[in-house]
């Protein structure tokens, strides 16, 4: 609940008709109404969504079950890895190894996404924006859980995508254009609002979204007139028209547009913030001195002082005092309290309790978003070991080559001490870099026999080493999976068999280690799955 009070948008949850609670600690959570009207109770083992558009979902054994507000306790279609919240009558859901689809509130699916999309957002404005990997985006880039390297579509509920070519779509206004940003050097970005038809387009220079709350229409107006806009020399913010006319200087700190055409502001540098209200044309409403200023409702503020969270309405006037820690608004007069320690209220604007519980949620915005699960198994492995013209293909000219040839070809120095274990395994060296993770390799020798020689050409002795009595016959790769591709660990090795086995490899036993060996003339591999975030393929010669 408390992430809510940290936006920048309103003070009231919209959308939402009934919240997870739990009367006690004990308790399994149900759903009540904003009058405090219990929908069902001490039901769900695991937290429920918040119900919005009539629907609602709750996790068991592992998959999310689908549920309407007419019958709360019959579950609704089939049971989803991931969904996000109904918006326009449908909700993006993911099974298991699937791509996205669309179902509607029956739990039927209205259409699939193609599956070079891995993202969906919920409906907005009637469209669901969805991300697939950038074009250009480097692989590196898969390692973390960011999904910055993103670009973004947009799906109608019709299932129309509009792509819109090396542009991303950041948002989605009401009355039919989109927030769009293209790529500059870098990191660097250029943002434009653009109409569905492609015909009207208005750069907005200095656009400067805040990344931090995931929300960018809070820096635009809504009637699509102004936005907010950051000068690099003076790094400050202030607001332009569309036309690019100054409205406001740049001399604040940050700035949001409310939704009753005003503004919230503050102006101190550090983390004491302290936020005002003023106009569109830069007129102080209410003088920076809050911590928090949420929109109840168009003359009515929630704001926070001292701890503690109050409502005032535009002149200050407090229309319920600083008695709680957390005050969030329901309705326009009905709202849940939080104070430490103590139990959450729901409280009418007098301050007389409906009712009281021991947890409740307002908002989860986990269930904004959905990710698929599919993953191409298959294609990874190949870009790990594919023997038709990939990279490890050109490693078999290294087999009856020398140790020292060897180190020479790559292009590297070796001790003794540099060889690896007792099967004389070179260090690994990095191959190549896929979408899947890092493919590095080594090379192996039965045997390695060590000199070394004192050069007098160097102003002090160093030992240089050469290698004898032994040739290259094996090669060790290593695939060091990305973030994406560790949980598919089982399904990869899995594939991998198949890879091997339609290589004209058969089943040879099990080596001593316990790993399932192959071969077919003149060949032997060994397969190894170490942990959950590498996979190995030892290739013998024999």
């Amino acid at each position: 609940m408390l992430t809510a009070c940290n936006m920048g948008g309103g003070g009231k949850q919209t959308g939402s008709t009934h919240y997870p609670f739990k009367e006690s600690k004990k308790d399994r959570w149900g759903l009540v109404d904003a009058n405090g009207k219990v929908l069902v109770e001490n039901e769900f083992k695991e937290e429920p969504s918040p119900v919005i558009n009539g629907m609602f979902f709750a996790k068991r054994n592992g998959e999310f079950e689908l549920y309407s507000v007419d019958n709360p306790t019959k579950t609704v279609g089939e049971t989803y890895k991931a969904i996000a919240y109904f918006a326009d009558g449908l909700a993006p859901c993911v099974k298991a190894n699937e791509g996205i689809k669309y179902i509607d509130k029956n739990g039927d699916v209205k259409f699939e996404l193609p599956l070079e999309y891995i993202y969906a957002k919920k409906f907005d404005n009637e469209y669901s924006l969805i991300g697939r990997k950038a074009g250009e985006h480097s692989a590196e880039e898969d390692y973390g859980e960011d999904s910055s390297w993103l670009e973004w579509d947009a799906v109608n509920t019709k299932g129309e995508i509009t792509r819109i070519e090396n542009a991303s779509i950041e948002s989605v206004f009401s009355n039919g254009y989109f927030l769009v940003s293209e790529k500059k050097s870098g990191y660097e970005k250029e943002y434009f609002i653009l109409n569905l038809n492609g015909s009207d387009k208005t750069q907005l220079k200095d656009y400067s979204p805040n990344y931090l709350y995931d929300v960018f229409d809070d820096f635009i107006s809504p009637d699509l007139k102004y936005y907010v806009f950051y000068d690099d020399e003076e790094r400050k913010y202030g607001v332009r028209s569309m036309a690019g006319e100054t409205i406001i200087k740049p001399k604040h700190e940050e700035l949001h547009f409310l939704k009753n055409g005003k503004m919230k502001f503050r102006d101190n540098d550090d983390y004491n913030e302290e936020w005002g209200v003023m106009d569109i044309k830069g007129n102080v409403l209410m003088k920076p001195r809050y911590s928090v200023i949420l929109l109840h409702d168009n003359d009515k503020y929630l704001v926070g002082k001292d701890d503690k969270m109050a409502l005032v309405n535009s002149k200050e006037d407090r229309l319920m005092g600083y008695e709680h820690e957390v005050l969030y608004g329901l309705t326009d007069k009905v709202f849940i309290a939080y104070d430490e320690g103590h139990k959450y209220e729901i409280i009418t604007l007098d301050g007389k309790s409906i009712a009281s519980f021991s947890e409740f949620t307002l908002v989860n915005n986990n269930y904004n978003t959905v990710k698929s699960d599919y993953f191409d198994a298959e294609a990874c492995i190949k870009s790990l070991f594919n023997l038709s013209g990939s990279p490890l293909e050109t490693l078999y000219g290294f087999y009856g080559m020398t140790p020292g040839d060897c180190a020479n070809k790559m292009g590297i120095n070796l001790s003794k001490d540099d060889i690896e274990g007792d099967n004389n395994w070179f260090p690994y060296q990095f191959l190549e870099l896929t979408e899947y993770g890092r493919i590095s390799y080594s090379l192996g020798f039965e045997k390695v026999v060590e000199t070394y020689y004192d050069d007098d050409d160097y102003w002090e002795l160093r030992p240089h080493y050469t290698y004898s009595n032994s040739l290259c016959d094996a090669i060790r790769a290593k695939l060091q999976l990305n973030y994406d591709a560790q949980s598919h660990t089982e399904q990869i090795s899995k594939q991998l068999e198949e890879v091997i086995l339609g290589l004209g490899y058969s089943k040879s036993g099990i080596s001593s280690d316990g790993y399932q060996m192959y071969q077919k003339p003149g060949c032997q591999i060994e397969k190894i799955k170490i942990n959950s975030d590498e996979l190995f393929v030892k290739v013998y010669h024999r």
